[in-house]
């Protein structure tokens, strides 16, 4: 049996102590810290996680204070004019079918007067007047003339109004604007001979229509006993030369008649009706022409105007007393 001997193993603890002992004194002071090496590379992005929740929503902010407004500054100069442009098209009507109409073809101004018209705008107001012109006078200053007013209405829902005026229409004769050795209304009137009535809208409606003037009413002298009912009408003012259409009415049936214009101050003539009536000796008197009214009484008949121009008045005379009178305006032909 062989003997163990433990003398060995503390020799061997021994000497590695006294190595430890030998390296700690032989070992130098700390050396200072190297450089930092590079970064190394990032690494992959994780996974995105989940949303969170809303957080509480925040108080508004008070208002900020209002800044000072600067004084305003001085304004620039004008600039120049632009040029003017051409000017533009004519524009159209405001109601392009308004119409007028005058009772009877001549105006007595002892008598009254019934004006109609149409084709204006729906309720517009009218204000009728007869258009004399602009007349100036000098007399330490300018002074006008205005045209006289006859009245003023207004048109109905389909544009169509009526206006009467109750005569004597004296309110001409005043000289509106003054002026002494001037003309007044009426002088102006009667000088004329024939005038525009003219009707003017506020919405710009305008008509008018020609008729001729007289300050009154004639007295007709004739020795043919009157018919009642008996009418004579013509149908518009004509040109010198031309003819005209005249309409009869309430005569008796089948009566022979003559058309008459009294030209002026003479002794008798000739009717044309079966030989001769006499006339007062007043008028000179000339025959148009000659016609049988209808089993109604009425006729039709077209007569020359080769008269100067001018208002004459016309007869009808009939065979068996009919009578009747209507005025006849004759105008200047074209020059």
């Amino acid at each position: 049996m062989r003997k163990k001997h433990p003398t060995r193993g503390f020799v061997l603890i021994f000497l590695v102590s006294i190595f430890a002992v030998f390296a700690l004194a032989c070992a130098g002071e700390a050396g200072n810290p190297g450089a930092p090496g590079l970064p190394g590379n990032p690494g992959a992005p994780g996974a995105l996680g989940p949303i969170g929740g809303q957080g509480p929503q925040g108080h508004p902010g008070q208002p900020g204070f209002t800044g000072f407004s600067g004084e305003p500054g001085a304004p620039g100069l004008p600039g120049l004019p632009g040029v003017q442009g051409p000017p533009g098209p004519a524009g159209k009507p405001i109601s392009e079918q308004a119409a007028l109409m005058v009772d009877r073809p001549t105006m007595y101004l002892d008598q009254g007067l019934m004006i109609a018209g149409s084709g204006f705008m729906p309720f517009e107001p009218v204000v009728v007047s007869i258009d004399l012109g602009t007349l100036q006078y000098y007399d330490g200053g300018s002074k006008y003339l205005y045209p006289p007013t006859l009245g003023e209405t207004d048109s109905n829902g389909g544009g169509a109004w009526t206006l009467k005026v109750d005569g004597p229409i004296n309110g001409l004769r005043s000289v509106i604007g003054g002026g002494s050795g001037g003309l007044s209304n009426m002088d102006r009137l009667l000088e004329a001979g024939v005038v525009t009535i003219l009707a003017e809208g506020l919405d710009g409606s305008k008509a008018s229509w020609p008729v001729a003037v007289m300050a009154e009413t004639p007295v007709v002298d004739v020795i043919a006993p009157p018919s009642i009912g008996t009418s004579l009408i013509v149908a518009a003012p004509v040109v010198q030369g031309g003819n005209v259409t005249v309409y009869g009415a309430g005569l008796q049936s089948k009566e022979a008649v003559s058309i008459v214009v009294i030209k002026g101050i003479g002794k008798g003539a000739d009717y044309g009706v079966k030989g001769s009536v006499e006339a007062s000796g007043v008028f000179e008197r000339q025959g148009l022409g000659t016609t049988v009214s209808e089993e109604t009484g009425a006729f039709m008949m077209s007569i020359p105007a080769n008269l100067d121009p001018g208002i004459y008045t016309l007869e009808v005379v009939g065979v068996e007393g009919s009578f009747a009178t209507a005025p006849l305006i004759v105008l200047a032909g074209p020059k």
